[in-house]
């Protein structure tokens, strides 16, 4: 039954009833006007004239005089159903259709609960392509008729027409869980896919691949999607699965040579040039071998790429800066040499620490350690490094799409002031650091140190606050707003010319800052805090600073913080509470 087809049944099935209009020939109501009984208004019974008129002129074939007795009954008596309900049934039948959506608009306002009046209205807007009106009638059906699935297809083609994938792809998925109709969870996929929201279009392709799993358009569907998303790994997985349940199937190579090529650029980016190698090279086995053009030119390319940038670097990170009265410098040589067969570096280090202060001289020392370097998988690696003087550190990193996080066991010397390195005052414990991504605008973060120094007191810090990203375009603008709250507690107050050790001090700070890409080699930073102490002394900070690629596998960055409270955090045995506070951490990484 097509459209119009299918509004008139509804039209003449909800003509029937009470009020019905009597014009038809051996209707023996047809030319009696009924009397209004004493109670009823003047304009009820005036209202009522009208009506009967409209309908002898409408029986006689005189339908635009009929409508405006129909329009006069109606103003006379605005609250009477039947009289929209012949009007509105003539309007459509004289292909005056704005009008009668204005009237089956008042019906469905003068009797919600009969959804007749929302059906005809439902068919009238997706007949006459007012989709945004369609999608609300439909809406307003489903709530009522939840698993009425010719309804919920119906609806889900309304979204379609109107561009609104996300909203197709979700009233799809409704109606093929009602069905369990793969084909429905696979058009959602693709609508999913379309409006950019790839986990749910995972879970439709998914749903789908399940329901028939002979069928390959489905099986595809799936691991095109775990690649969408970033799951490159599990899109391995599956198209191994399905090239062993389909071994002749023709286009699957095709298919996990680009699962593995995207598997290797994320290793790529995630600097794991090892395991970037193997994909690259398990991608041209799929493709046929070393072919120099089409897709096996592009896969030989990568594998050069992940080979030259596997290879010995050199990073020379430094920091320095000025806490209260002391000057100081930290550099370090880092040598690093990476093994061939596994993400894995052997470091050479060399550690330079200096020192100085007014009436108190300078004090400096250099160690020398080794170190190794470990990335156990895309987002995470494990380091360790030891060396003179008792030095050592062991910690774990980790860093995915949403969380960020940390933990840190180390031996070191208090080398921010002349007489900590003279008395080569030692400390040892750990921290821990983590920072949770829940959506695009909002993280939360904190971190935490406990130390036990070589003057026998346990020190305790930590930093906790929310941020809020109102922009959030990675790899483009990043403008974000954070609020801090930290400390710094001690056993007792430390000696000052050592370090700066109060047994409660206390911060808390909010400001902003931006990150800008210039290009995809060169972003810049830029910040403001406003800090305020439990011990009254308040201050600004202010940040800047920038990161330059400079060819492949060479890049710098630098980072200058000045003011008090820096970056409106506290860090163990290093803030000083003067205003004019800076520090500089910069350096450079060059691959050869």
């Amino acid at each position: 039954m097509n459209k119009r087809k299918l509004l008139a049944a509804l039209l003449l099935t909800g003509m029937t009833g009470s009020f019905a209009p009597a014009w038809a020939d051996d209707d023996p109501a047809a030319d009696t006007t009924p009397v209004a009984e004493a109670t009823v208004s003047d304009s009820k019974a005036e209202a009522q004239k009208a009506l009967a008129e409209g309908r002898e002129l409408y029986r006689k074939g005189f339908s635009e005089s009929a409508i405006v007795q129909y329009r006069k009954a109606i103003d006379l008596d605005p609250e009477n159903p039947q009289a929209y309900e012949e009007l509105g049934k003539i309007l459509t039948e004289t292909k005056n259709n704005a009008f009668a959506i204005t009237i089956y608009n008042k019906l469905a306002e003068l009797q919600p609960e009969n959804l007749k009046w929302r059906e005809i209205l439902f068919e009238l807007h997706t007949a006459y392509e007012m989709p945004r009106e369609a999608a609300q009638d439909g809406e307003i059906l489903l709530a009522a008729r939840p698993n009425d699935l010719t309804l919920i297809k119906r609806l889900a083609e309304v979204y379609k027409g109107y561009g609104l994938s996300d909203k197709y792809a979700d009233t799809l998925v409704k109606g093929a869980a009602i069905s369990n109709d793969a084909k429905m969870y696979y058009d959602a996929g693709e609508a999913y896919l379309a409006a950019d929201m790839k986990s749910q279009a995972v879970d439709a392709y998914r749903r789908a691949a399940e329901l028939e799993p002979s069928n390959l358009e489905y099986q595809n569907g799936y691991g095109k999607a775990l690649n969408a998303n970033g799951d490159s790994e599990a899109a391995r997985a599956h198209y191994d699965k399905v090239a062993k349940q389909f071994p002749q199937a023709q286009g699957l190579k095709d298919r996990q040579a680009e699962t593995e090529l995207a598997v290797g650029d994320r290793m790529l980016t995630a600097r794991r040039f090892v395991a970037a190698r193997k994909a690259y090279e398990h991608a041209r086995e799929l493709n046929g071998g070393a072919a120099n053009t089409g897709l096996g030119a592009s896969i030989n390319e990568r594998i050069d790429k992940a080979n030259r940038l596997n290879h010995v670097y050199v990073e020379n990170p430094i920091y320095f800066g000025q806490q209260g009265d002391n000057h100081f410098v930290e550099n370090q040589t880092i040598v690093g040499i990476p093994m061939q067969d596994d993400d894995v570096s052997f470091q050479i280090i060399n550690d330079y620490r200096f020192a100085r202060a007014s009436g108190q001289g300078q004090s400096e020392f250099a160690s020398q350690q080794l170190g190794v370097d470990w990335k156990t998988d895309e987002y995470t690696n494990v380091y360790a490094r030891a060396g003179t003087f008792g030095i050592f550190q062991v910690g774990l990193n980790h860093q995915s799409d949403r969380l960020t996080a940390g933990v840190q066991v180390r031996r070191d010397i208090v080398t921010y002031t002349p007489q900590g390195i003279r008395d080569r005052l030692s400390y040892i414990g750990g921290n821990a650091n983590a920072a949770y991504q829940f959506n695009d605008w909002f993280s939360l973060g904190g971190a935490f140190s406990a130390y036990h120094y070589g003057d026998s007191i346990f020190e305790y810090t930590y930093n906790i606050g929310p941020r809020l990203t109102p922009v959030n375009r990675p790899n483009d603008f990043i403008w974000g707003i954070g609020y801090n709250h930290g400390g710094v507690f001690n056993q007792r107050d430390a000696n000052q010319l050592q370090r700066f050790g109060p047994t409660n001090f206390q911060v808390d700070s909010i400001g902003t800052d931006i990150e800008h890409w210039i290009s995809k080699d060169f972003r810049y930073r830029l910040g403001y805090y406003r800090s305020f102490s439990n011990a009254g002394i308040d201050g600004n900070t202010f940040l800047a600073g920038f990161d330059w690629q400079l060819n492949e596998g060479s890049y710098v960055w630098l980072n200058g913080e000045y003011g008090n409270f820096l970056a409106g955090r506290v860090q163990p045995g290093l803030f000083s509470t003067n205003n004019s506070n800076w520090l500089i951490n910069g350096g450079v990484h060059v691959t050869f």
